[in-house]
């Protein structure tokens, strides 16, 4: 009997094509698209909330007999200066203007906003504070929240009192609205 003798398979292709298809599926599961691209910070909302809060800035001029000029934070105003407001809002929402000094909080104007700039009003006039005789330095704070959401009493969100002007910065204390503050030094 003649004992037979088959050549032996060559293996190696069969092993390079499944190889070939293995680095194939891994570079395709690599590159799919896993889902949605996360939304960018500006665009989430807090959990639980139904609408984002309102971004804001507080614009202050002031007038002090050489006309209407910007606000410095490090110069300090004498009696008579008349102090504007002009209010930007990257959506509609309720405002409060609050002055702040050592003697207490108080609420100077609440409106409805739409978005943009706008001046703040009173009784449908520009609103002018003026510096009076003996007055204290004072911080201008102004607190806004989605349409429909201000309290009644949005001046209780701000810290009163004297350490309440050596703040460096009221809005850091209040959590539940938009704000944005000035400061305004009233020379003795």
């Amino acid at each position: 009997s003649r004992a037979q003798r088959r050549a032996p398979r060559q293996r190696w292709p069969s092993l390079v094509l499944v190889g070939g298809l293995s680095i194939a599926a891994a570079a395709l599961l690599a590159v799919w698209p896993q889902g949605p691209a996360p939304a960018p910070p500006e665009r989430l909302v807090a959990r639980g909330s139904a609408t984002a809060m309102p971004t804001v800035s507080l614009k202050v001029a002031v007038d002090d007999g050489h006309g209407l000029e910007r606000h410095r934070r490090d110069q300090r105003y004498p009696t008579g200066t008349q102090v504007r407001f002009r209010v930007g809002l990257d959506r509609p929402a309720d405002v409060a203007l609050v002055r702040v000094s050592p003697k207490g909080r108080q609420v100077l104007t609440r409106s409805s906003l739409s978005s943009g700039d706008h001046d703040l009003t009173l009784d449908g006039s520009p609103l002018a504070w003026e510096v009076e005789p003996g007055e204290d330095d004072a911080r201008f704070v102004l607190l806004a929240a989605p349409s429909g959401r201000l309290p009644a009493d949005p001046s209780a969100a701000v810290a009163t009192g004297s350490g309440a002007l050596e703040s460096t910065d009221l809005c850091d204390h209040v959590t539940a609205f938009a704000c944005d503050e000035r400061l305004l030094q009233v020379s003795p």
